[in-house]
C-alpha cells in the first residue's frame, strides 16, 4: 500500500494493488471521502517512476510535477515551496459519461522529507504481484 498523510489535517491518500490491473484509490479525511478502482496496469511503471522521481528530490523544485492515468480518472500535480512544503493536488473520478459520474479534486500537504518513503512505497506497490 502507498499512503500519503497530510501534515496539515487528517487527510490521507491510499493506493492498494487490486485484482488484475486495477488499483484501489482512496482519499479520506477532513471533509472528503472517495473510493474507486483505477485501471493502471499498462501505466503502473510510469506511476512508480513518477513517485520514485519525487522521492529522489533532494530539495525544492520549481513548477509542478504531474502524472495522470491513461483514462484520466486519476491525476497528480505536485508542487514544493522553497521551505519544503509539498502539496499534492489529487483528482479522482469514476463513471465517466454516466448520469451519476463523479469527481473529486483535493489538496494534500506533506513535507519534502516524506518523499523518499513515498517513493519506496510506490515502487513496492507497482512491482508487487496481484493480491487477488
Amino acid at each position: 500500500m502507498l499512503s500519503i498523510r497530510s501534515t496539515s489535517s487528517n487527510r490521507e491518500l491510499r493506493i492498494y494493488r487490486g485484482q488484475g490491473g486495477y488499483f484501489t484509490v482512496e482519499i479520506l479525511g477532513y471533509r472528503v471521502t472517495a473510493l474507486t478502482e483505477v485501471w493502471i496496469d499498462d501505466d503502473a511503471r510510469f506511476l512508480g517512476r513518477f513517485f520514485v522521481e519525487l522521492g529522489a528530490a533532494v530539495g525544492p523544485w520549481e513548477g509542478a510535477k504531474e502524472w495522470q492515468s491513461l483514462e484520466d480518472d486519476l491525476k497528480f500535480s505536485v508542487t514544493c515551496t522553497p521551505l519544503g512544503n509539498v502539496t499534492f493536488d489529487i483528482f479522482l473520478s469514476d463513471m465517466p459519461g454516466a448520469p451519476e459520474e463523479w469527481s473529486v479534486n483535493v489538496g494534500l500537504e506533506t513535507e519534502l522529507g516524506q518523499l523518499a518513503r513515498i517513493g519506496r512505497e510506490a515502487f513496492e506497490l507497482v512491482n508487487a504481484r496481484d493480491t487477488n
